[in-house]
Parts: structure tokens; C-alpha cells; sequence
């Protein structure tokens, strides 16, 4: 059977046609896509975002990071500054309260923040691997956005804070207790993030 026949008889069966450079870039993918050899640490995801938040009669910056695993808060910080160094400090502590891991991808948008020199040098002393969406791109953000949806509506005061102190005590605990531990998570069906991460533990063997 010819080449042309069988591009037919593929069509035919509601199949596509690969070009040549196709299959290639797919086998190459694949290759790239295995996974790691385990190192006792698991391979996870980070995704981070900033958003607004009013506290001591002025807008204040909240830039929080998220484990896409099970959607558990690792890192955040708060400033006025909507900068680079805000970021960094929530990444730090994403990277400190996770054990120090290897081999993490960082999503985000194409913020200036995360953009900039300085949160690059920082993935790069953390051998974090840079990923972030196309522009205008939105619904890969899904998460960080649904995250400051919650923080919004379920938390933060109607008139905000009446200092940038009060903001931090106040959002740490949402952040890092009530979310994680306290707060059913749809993505989990319905279990706390935290709940959920120790559940898959136990069942995979990472620790």
C-alpha cells in the first residue's frame, strides 16, 4: 500500500496526519517529559501571582506562591512596594518551607517582578526552572486568581486593614493555617490542602 493510501484509509478512520518533523518533535518531548530519578524529594510545581490589598490607608502588594499539587500556600509576602524584592521573599519562603527541592518549575505571568534580573538570579541559585504565559494569556493563572478571589471575599475586611502589621498578622493566618488546614479545597475534592498533600504521601512513598 502506497503512502498516499494509507494518509486515505487514516483520514477515512477519523485519524491525523504527522508530518515527519512532528513525530520527531514529539519523541523529542517525550524524552524531555520523563521523570526524574527519585532523590526523596518530590517534583512539584510552584505558581505565583501579586495582587492588591488595602491596609494602612494605602494599596499594599501580596504576592503569594502556590504548590500546584494539591493547592497548598508555601510562600508569601507583603509590601508597598509592587517589586521584584516582594516576589523573592515569597519564593524564599516557598523554597525554605518546602525543604530546600530540586527540580521545580515556577510559573507565572510576565510581570516586571518576576521578569526582572533579580527573581531570575534567584531561580536560578534554587535550580528552579522558569516557566510563564503567553501574553494575554489568562486561564493558566486560573489557580493564583482563584486563590486571591477567596483571600478577597471570604478574609480581608470591607475597608481593609488599618496597618500594614495588622495585614500581616492577619493574612499569615489565613494563608498559612486556615487555607491549608481549614478550608476544603474543590481542586481536592473537598479536602483540606494539607489533608490532601499528606494523604498522597502516604500513598506514593515521598516524603
Amino acid at each position: 500500500m502506497s503512502s498516499v493510501e494509507k494518509q486515505a484509509m487514516l483520514i477515512l478512520a477519523g485519524g491525523r496526519i504527522r508530518c515527519n518533523r512532528c513525530q520527531a518533535l514529539s519523541r523529542r518531548s517525550k524524552l524531555q517529559c520523563k521523570k526524574p530519578a527519585l532523590t526523596g524529594k518530590r517534583v512539584c510545581g510552584f505558581h505565583g501571582d501579586i495582587s492588591y490589598i488595602w491596609a494602612g490607608h494605602r494599596w499594599h502588594y501580596l504576592a503569594v506562591v502556590l504548590d500546584l499539587h494539591k493547592r497548598r500556600v508555601v510562600g508569601w509576602d507583603l509590601s508597598d512596594k509592587a517589586d521584584a524584592p516582594l516576589a523573592a521573599k515569597a519564593l524564599e519562603m516557598a523554597y525554605e518551607q518546602r525543604g530546600r527541592p530540586d527540580a521545580v518549575m515556577f510559573h507565572s505571568d510576565q510581570g516586571s517582578q518576576y521578569a526582572s534580573r533579580l527573581f531570575r538570579q534567584r531561580l536560578w541559585r534554587y535550580r528552579m526552572v522558569q516557566s510563564m504565559s503567553r501574553r494575554g494569556n489568562c486561564w493558566d493563572n486560573a489557580p493564583m486568581e482563584r486563590l486571591f478571589r477567596s483571600v478577597k471575599t471570604e478574609w480581608v475586611p470591607g475597608l481593609g486593614y488599618d496597618s500594614e502589621s495588622e495585614a500581616k498578622r492577619d493574612l499569615s493566618f489565613y494563608l498559612m493555617d486556615y487555607y491549608n488546614w481549614a478550608r476544603p479545597h474543590t481542586f481536592n475534592e473537598g479536602v483540606l490542602p494539607a489533608k490532601a498533600e499528606n494523604l498522597s504521601k502516604s500513598l506514593s512513598g515521598f516524603c
